[in-house]
């Protein structure tokens, strides 16, 4: 059986994935496969606490050369200094948490502006984006869900945020 390939797209250049403290590598190799699998080439790491690119590699796969190119940056300010737009994806609701959108209505949103860069803000695995992370974001995107389970793992949140990206 013959896999199936996703068109190219100068697009998905201008989409950087930063993943804010991530905790465990494994998930940072699911993340750089996902991305991977979708054709996206910038993934930046935030102040890994205990990052071993030899345990992330057994997740990645195909992607071993996008992990290793993989920008790892001090602090979030620093990681985020180069882009234009910066869309924060969380689960939780709150007062302090306005411009919220589910991910099909910020998709939309993107397809009716000219593409710049914009990097997808992703929490730390146990309890994703803090206040503090959320400054930057001009949007907050939640990824629907069943309401008896609404969060998704880390990687499983990126492959579904770039799959709808990748349809632009």
């Amino acid at each position: 059986i013959e896999a199936a390939s996703l068109p190219a797209s100068e697009t998905l250049a201008h989409f950087h994935v930063v993943l804010v403290e991530p905790g465990d590598s494994l998930n940072v190799g699911a993340v750089a496969r996902a991305m991977s699998n979708l054709g996206f080439r910038h993934l930046h790491l935030v102040a890994p606490p205990r990052y071993e690119p030899e345990r992330a590699a057994t997740t990645a796969c195909w992607a071993t050369e996008l992990l290793a190119q993989a920008r790892l940056h001090a602090t979030l300010a620093e990681a985020l200094a180069p882009m234009q737009e910066v869309v924060g994806f969380t689960a939780r609701h709150g007062r302090h948490r306005p411009r919220h959108l589910l991910l099909p209505d910020w998709v939309e949103r993107l397809r009716k502006a000219p593409p710049v860069q914009t990097a997808l803000l992703f929490g730390p695995e146990d309890n994703g984006l803090r206040a503090e992370h959320l400054a930057p974001c001009r949007w907050l995107v939640r990824i629907p869900s069943a309401g008896a389970n609404p969060a998704f793992n880390l990687a499983q949140a990126v492959l579904l945020a770039l799959f709808e990206v990748s349809r632009l």
